[in-house]
C-alpha cells in the first residue's frame, strides 16, 4: 500500500507567500496527529528547490531519489514522533 502524499503546486501570484508552507505544515500535523498516521511522503522534483525548502523545512527527510518521468525526484517522508 501507498503511503499518504501531500502534493502541491501554487500559481506565481502567490508562489514566495508562504501559503504552501502553511498549507503543508497544517496537513502534515492533521495526518500525522489527528488521523493517526505512521508516515507522510512528500515528491518533490529535484530541480525544484522552493519545494524541496518546504519539505526540509518541516522536518521532512530524504528516504530515496528516482527518475520519474524522465526527472530526478527527492522523496520526502516524516515519521510520526
Amino acid at each position: 500500500e501507498d503511503p499518504p502524499e501531500i502534493g502541491y503546486w501554487i500559481s506565481q501570484s502567490y508562489s514566495g507567500k508562504g501559503v504552501t508552507k502553511r498549507a503543508t505544515e497544517a496537513l502534515t500535523e492533521f495526518g500525522l496527529n489527528k488521523l493517526g498516521l505512521e508516515r507522510i511522503v512528500i515528491r518533490a522534483v529535484e530541480d525544484n528547490i522552493g519545494s524541496n525548502r518546504i519539505a526540509e523545512s518541516l522536518g521532512y527527510n530524504i528516504y530515496e531519489k528516482e527518475v520519474k518521468d524522465g526527472y530526478p525526484h527527492n522523496y520526502w517522508e516524516k515519521l510520526k514522533g
